[in-house]
């Protein structure tokens, strides 16, 4: 079965309660839609930076596709943890 969403551990957070965050906490009004569209375009250049880290060419169509999966996003929040659990 094809994961449609990626779950992420007790840090993860929704969309709409990071906007929350932004407006109560930062000040910056900031709908989920903003935050799920920055979240989408890191997930890209982070793709798009793996491809080339490992000397794989991919095309724009494959670089969104990768982005868009549920398991790289897992994989990407599994490292970034690590990365914060390390510091």
């Amino acid at each position: 079965m094809k994961k449609k969403y990626a779950t992420v551990d007790e840090c993860g957070k929704p969309y709409r309660e990071i906007s929350k965050i932004l407006k109560e906490d930062l000040g910056r009004k900031t709908n989920h839609t903003t935050v799920r569209h920055y979240v989408s375009k890191t997930m890209r250049k982070i793709a798009e930076n793996l491809s080339k880290v490992y000397n794989r060419e991919l095309t724009k169509e494959e670089i969104n596709k990768l982005s868009l999966d549920p398991v790289f996003q897992e994989c990407v929040g599994e490292i970034l943890s690590e990365i914060k659990q390390k510091k």
